[in-house]
């Protein structure tokens, strides 16, 4: 992966570690507060799921919050997201002031750094790729504090963030909390091996220490959301070559209506999917996949919304690695798939209908 595709991953869907509720794109959330109700829905939502989830209440350090949600379209893992006041604009894209969110706890990080910090709220607690990152049974619990960031008052660690702790409560609770239940041992050794065991060590784990390099080849599995109804699983299209076009909803639309009459002159028995990711959507509040079905119309094929972006960015990374496509991201892309699940090749939307049409019958 290199390094202009990572940053522009860690723009959109955040790593692993490092996820914060922030837009790439231009479009301020309104700096009013989103009401009793709404936190309550999700207060109930979070309660019948047997869940708890954390956030700062209703204002934080003078922004009200602004947003909340518990992630459910194609969520990986449990996922809850806060967000208060409005974005700012910046250089590198549009951040609201302050930021939390919860997560499962998620052991597979890699090319991140972490500095160990003193416990805080009575648990485990370490400064994660500059957010703070607190560690509570099988959760993780991240506040992150636009002026860390911007070098305000020093721009050292995550003091910003830590002096939010006071207002930490549950989704629905009207007190603060003075204490975390604490991290598993499975959890609290991890976090000794991530961070260090004494306050102020910084441990960097690179992405050559990982062991073996990532099959970047073979399409992951993925499920997501389905327009129409029900879901689009990769694991159904397992031993059969596929065509799929990535990219937003246009994009996506555009191609499978020109692919559709190729595909269908084949004499390859090829699938052909698509998966809409809309990059310039807020992380954590993907469009409604019912807007998104009014807007494409009739369906030349099975098309998936990735409201999580993952599975879509694997797609895109992998065309700029390769060079097929170096501006995936903005122009999306035309994946083919043989029947082993690897990629064989990328094409621009914009390549030539024999170009399309050559690289459809290879894959038989």
């Amino acid at each position: 992966m290199g390094p202009s595709a990572r940053f522009r991953i860690a723009c959109v869907v955040g790593a692993a570690a490092t996820a914060a509720l922030t837009s790439c794109g231009e479009r301020p959330l309104p700096a009013t507060y989103v009401g009793d109700a709404a936190v309550a829905s999700v207060a109930d939502q979070l309660r019948d799921e047997g869940r708890v989830a954390y956030y700062l209440g209703q204002e934080a350090d003078g922004n009200a919050l602004t947003h909340l949600a518990r992630v459910t379209e194609n969520g990986p893992e449990f996922q809850f997201w806060a967000s208060y006041g409005t974005c700012r604009h910046e250089d590198d894209g549009c951040a609201e002031p302050v930021t939390t969110n919860t997560t499962d706890w998620r052991p597979d990080v890699t090319g991140v750094w972490c500095r160990r910090l003193e416990p805080q709220l009575g648990v485990p607690a370490g400064e994660i790729m500059g957010e703070l990152t607190l560690f509570t049974e099988r959760l993780q619990v991240s506040v992150v504090h636009l002026g860390d960031r911007e070098g305000e008052g020093g721009g050292e660690g995550v003091e910003h963030a830590i002096a939010l702790l006071t207002t930490l409560r549950p989704v629905g609770g009207t007190q603060a909390v003075t204490s975390l239940p604490p991290p598993d041992a499975e959890v609290a050794a991890w976090v000794d091996g991530l961070c260090g065991t004494a306050p102020g060590q910084v441990v960097d784990h690179p992405m050559e220490d990982v062991g073996e390099a990532p099959d970047d080849t073979h399409v992951p599995d993925f499920t997501v959301p389905r327009l129409g109804g029900g879901e689009l699983a990769w694991a159904d299209y397992r031993e059969a070559p596929v065509v799929i076009a990535v990219g937003g909803l246009e994009q996506v639309m555009g191609a499978l209506r020109r692919l559709a009459p190729i595909i269908a002159d084949s004499p390859s028995d090829v699938a052909l999917l698509g998966l809409v990711a809309e990059l310039d959507e807020p992380k954590g509040m993907p469009r409604p996949v019912t807007e998104l079905e009014r807007e494409a119309g009739p369906l030349p094929a099975p098309v998936g919304h990735a409201g999580v972006l993952i599975p879509a960015i694997w797609f895109m990374d992998g065309a700029a690695n390769l060079g097929s496509v170096p501006d995936a991201m903005d122009s999306g892309l035309i994946a083919f798939v043989d029947p082993s699940g690897r990629v064989v090749d990328y094409a621009p939307m914009g390549a030539s209908d024999r170009a399309l049409r050559e690289l459809a019958d290879d894959l038989g």
